[in-house]
C-alpha cells in the first residue's frame, strides 16, 4: 500500500512539474511596445498552470493623437515549439474578430490580421512588443531601492 501511494504522488508530482516547465518560452511577463509612434504596455500571466491559457492586458497610447486602445481577455495555444508560443485571442462578442500573439525569447508579435475593431481612431496595438527583462529591472531596483516593493 506504501510503495502505490508513494508511486502515486511521484507521478502527480510530475504531472505538475511537466505542465508548468512545458513551455521552452515562458509568456508570463511584462512588454513595452516597440511601433513608432506609440507606446504602451502588455502583461501577460497565468491563469492556471496547468493550461495552456494566459490571461493578457494591453493598453497603448498614440503619441501625437493622445488616441488610447485597451484589451483584455484570455489567450490559449495554439503551437508552441522550443523558439516560440503562439497563442490567439477571440472575441466574445462578433465585433471584434481575433488576435495572435507570437511570444519568443526577447518579446511577442501581436498579428491583428483577423480583427475588425478592437480600438477607435489611430488606437493600435499590433507589431511588436519587447519582454521586459528581469535584470533590467533588478538594475533599476539597484539604482533606487525606494522603488523596491
Amino acid at each position: 500500500m506504501k510503495n502505490i501511494t508513494t508511486a502515486a504522488i511521484v507521478t502527480i508530482l510530475l504531472i505538475s512539474s511537466f505542465s508548468i516547465a512545458a513551455y521552452a518560452i515562458d509568456p508570463v511577463g511584462t512588454y513595452t511596445y516597440k511601433e513608432k509612434g506609440y507606446s504602451g504596455e502588455m502583461k501577460v500571466s497565468r491563469v492556471n498552470p496547468s493550461e495552456a491559457k494566459w490571461n493578457i492586458t494591453i493598453n497603448t497610447l498614440h503619441s501625437s493623437s493622445l488616441h488610447m486602445c485597451d484589451a483584455e481577455g484570455v489567450i490559449e495555444n495554439m503551437v508552441s515549439d522550443d523558439k516560440a508560443v503562439e497563442a490567439i485571442y477571440v472575441a466574445d462578442d462578433e465585433t471584434h474578430g481575433k488576435f495572435t500573439v507570437k511570444f519568443t525569447k526577447g518579446g511577442a508579435v501581436v498579428d491583428l490580421a483577423d480583427s475588425t475593431a478592437f480600438c477607435g481612431l489611430n488606437g493600435y496595438f499590433g507589431g511588436a512588443w519587447a519582454k521586459d527583462s528581469s535584470a533590467k529591472a533588478k538594475k533599476a531596483i539597484k539604482k533606487n531601492p525606494r522603488t523596491a516593493q
